[in-house]
């Protein structure tokens, strides 16, 4: 028998194709980026729901203490609350454990900024360490009168 009669053995020869190693690493690789992108997204998504959630609860704590504020009477408001004192209740640097309010080192301070003896403008600013330990700031400003 001549070469034309022998049947070859082999891979090259055979219509059978597979994946190949290559393949299959770069099929890995690429579901590996894509996961990682996945956690990324997952985990800027939780620090932003933790921002929101502390700006939000600032903000109430804001309006609450202003509310405290108009609950005194205007002549008795810059004695209640003297310029640039932190409000009592609102201070978690002095509050027993069991009274602690929902910020870390939460703080919040009335200054007065402009005294017409009939009207008082004053400002409230609280102060807050946010989840990544930096601290965050806002204010309101209102005015009362007599």
């Amino acid at each position: 028998m001549g070469r034309k009669g022998r049947k070859r053995v082999g891979f090259r020869g055979s219509r059978v194709r597979g994946t190949t190693l290559v393949e299959v690493m770069i099929s890995v690789a690429l579901v590996a980026v894509l996961l990682v992108g996945f956690l990324v997204m997952i985990w800027s998504a939780g620090m932003l729901t933790d921002s929101s959630r502390e700006g939000t609860i600032a903000a109430l704590e804001l309006h609450s203490a202003l509310e405290d504020t108009f609950a005194v009477p205007f002549t008795s408001l810059k004695t209640s609350f003297p310029n640039g004192a932190y409000l009592p209740a609102y201070d978690n640097t002095t509050l027993p454990a069991d009274q602690k309010r929902p910020l870390k080192d939460e703080r919040i301070r009335i200054v007065h900024l402009q005294d017409l003896g009939d009207s008082l403008t004053y400002e409230l600013t609280i102060e807050f360490r946010n989840h990544k330990g930096f601290l965050q700031r806002d204010r309101i400003v209102t005015r009362r009168t007599r």
